[in-house]
């Protein structure tokens, strides 16, 4: 398994840890990112795949490019009227 898999079950298992030390899935649960910031759960993104929480700044880099950044396809002609 490589390294970076390891890592990122070693912080999913602390996210869910600090979670689960809450008591339930409620606002103000707060969560901390791998860059290390704390933030409320409400205010997180979670990776549908690995399953991390990550704040705005790393959620942008994980993700990608934020919608504002694709194309307008009003603009490309690529909308199609069915």
């Amino acid at each position: 398994m490589s390294d970076y898999i390891i890592e990122c079950r070693k912080t999913l298992r602390g996210q869910l840890r600090e979670i689960q030390d809450e008591n339930g899935d409620y606002p103000g649960i707060t969560v901390t990112c791998p860059c290390g910031r704390t933030l409320a759960m409400f205010r997180a993104f979670r990776c549908f795949h690995c399953g991390i929480w990550f704040c705005s700044s790393c959620a942008k880099e994980h993700f990608g490019p934020d919608t504002s950044e694709h194309a307008d396809p009003f603009k490309t002609g690529r909308v199609v009227n069915s």
